[in-house]
């Protein structure tokens, strides 16, 4: 009776092993046999009915989840490629694309991420045959594609889904379709905000490149507020997580965009109010450096060089969100957004002194000049208001102790001392009733030799 059990026991396992011996060849037979049947509906393309080429993917499914199903990647992979052939001779039923991304999804869910790439590749064939109606729907499952890979941190999948949505956007045709731009559009705004939650700075580069490339191709141009709105979505989480890796990706995206002329002088006006509306947002925050960064790219963008946005307007939103900033935080800690403006004023007035004569953008640059000069002057005023008890000219000299102090600017102490030597002496001319009786005694900025008879008819004074 001993000897009895061991035997069954044996016999049992020995009858478990031959069953999945038998199963995995018949897996095998059913792959040969439909490779051989797709063969001849191949030969017999024309006399092919509908319900046989519907019955033939239906098997290669069921082979393929039978595959999944006992993690055989071979047996996967050979059936990917049956799948690739049938796509690629235009073999494929209406609810093929549902079909393969719910397969997709299926083994991103069981972590078979080999056995989710190979079928991914089977996209490639099929988008050269999709009709353009599916083009849109297509997008939008490489999106979820893309959107789940990021989740479980496969990059390579997400990258593969991401080539086919490049290939959806190089096809001539396809560009041309507004419900396909439409849909490009929106698969790059959903992926580039979810790489920038994982802080992806090398994957975040490689989409912005991709994203400039197609939008030079012409195949957005139609549609510049789109642009905008995926640019200050996602210049809008950069602020957030206060990342300088990756504003310096979106700062040189901007400005190659720009370069193109994709964006006309209503939709950078628009840019200026988002940059200035995130600019305020990032000023919230004291320890943050992006609302200086913020309002540098809007005076670069309104530079006469840059042919962008309207310059005093420009100027005029970047003297706001320093006021705003100083309301916030104090002239001393709110400098640095301060000093882009300064800063800009600074350079203008020693390229004045040094170039008087010429003139560029069809402005003289000494009217450049004063208009920075008069939104110094609103700016300081307004601290001056603020504290009740400094005058404008108080102000300017705190601010030359600031800016000496300030490391960027350490190798500018002379242009320093003589443009707030111009503040001053710009003051006392506008508001000669206040500079009066609030002219500060500072024997290093209230020296008349610090600006000499002929600088000064440079300038115009």
């Amino acid at each position: 009776m001993s000897l009895i059990v061991p035997v069954s026991i044996t016999g049992i396992l020995v009858i478990i092993i031959v069953l999945y011996w038998y199963r995995s060849r018949n897996l095998d037979k059913r792959l040969r046999r439909l490779s051989t049947k797709l063969s001849h509906i191949l030969r017999r393309k024309k006399n092919c009915s509908k319900t046989q080429t519907k019955e033939l993917l239906k098997q290669l499914f069921a082979l393929l989840q039978a595959y999944m199903d006992r993690q055989n990647s071979a047996g996967a992979y050979k059936t990917v490629d049956l799948l690739k052939l049938a796509y690629g001779e235009g073999l494929m039923r209406d609810t093929e694309l549902t079909r393969l991304t719910a397969l997709i999804l299926q083994a991103l869910d069981r972590k078979q991420f080999d056995i989710a790439g190979m079928v991914m590749d089977a996209y490639s064939p099929l988008l050269r045959t999709v009709p353009l109606d599916y083009v849109p729907q297509v997008t939008g499952h490489l999106t979820l594609i893309a959107a789940i890979s990021l989740k479980e941190r496969r990059n390579f999948l997400a990258s593969k889904a991401l080539d086919h949505i490049y290939f959806i956007w190089s096809h001539g045709e396809w560009c041309e379709n507004a419900g396909v731009v439409h849909s490009a559009l929106r698969a790059f705004r959903i992926i580039g905000y979810l790489i920038l939650r994982r802080r992806d700075e090398p994957f975040f580069r490689d989409i912005s490149n991709q994203f400039v490339q197609w939008s030079g191709k012409g195949c957005a141009r139609s549609m510049p507020s789109d642009l905008l709105h995926i640019l200050v979505g996602w210049m809008h989480r950069i602020v957030k997580i206060d990342d300088m890796r990756l504003f310096n990706v979106m700062e040189d995206m901007i400005a190659r965009l720009v370069e193109q002329g994709l964006f006309g002088e209503a939709a950078m006006s628009a840019w200026l109010r988002e940059w200035q509306n995130l600019a305020g947002v990032a000023c919230m925050n004291p320890d943050s450096s992006m609302g200086s960064l913020l309002t540098t790219q809007i005076l670069r963008f309104g530079a006469p060089a840059e042919a962008g946005i309207p310059w005093d307007l420009a100027v005029s939103n970047v003297g706001q969100t320093a006021r705003l900033a100083i309301s916030l935080h104090g002239l001393k800690d709110a400098f640095p957004v301060f000093y882009v403006l300064l800063n800009r004023g600074r350079i203008l007035f020693t390229d004045q002194l040094k170039f008087s004569s010429l003139e560029h953008m069809g402005r003289s640059r000494q009217n450049d000049l004063y208009l920075i000069t008069r939104e110094c002057l609103t700016v300081i005023e307004f601290v001056s208001r603020s504290s009740m008890t400094s005058s404008a000219g108080d102000v300017i000299v705190e601010l030359f102790h600031y800016w000496l102090a300030y490391p960027p600017a350490a190798s500018h102490a002379k242009s320093i001392k003589k443009f707030c030597r111009f503040l001053l002496v710009y003051w006392s001319k506008v508001r000669p009733r206040q500079a009066k009786k609030g002219m500060p005694v500072y024997d290093e900025l209230c020296r008349p030799s610090l600006l000499s008879e002929q600088e000064q008819e440079k300038l115009g004074i």
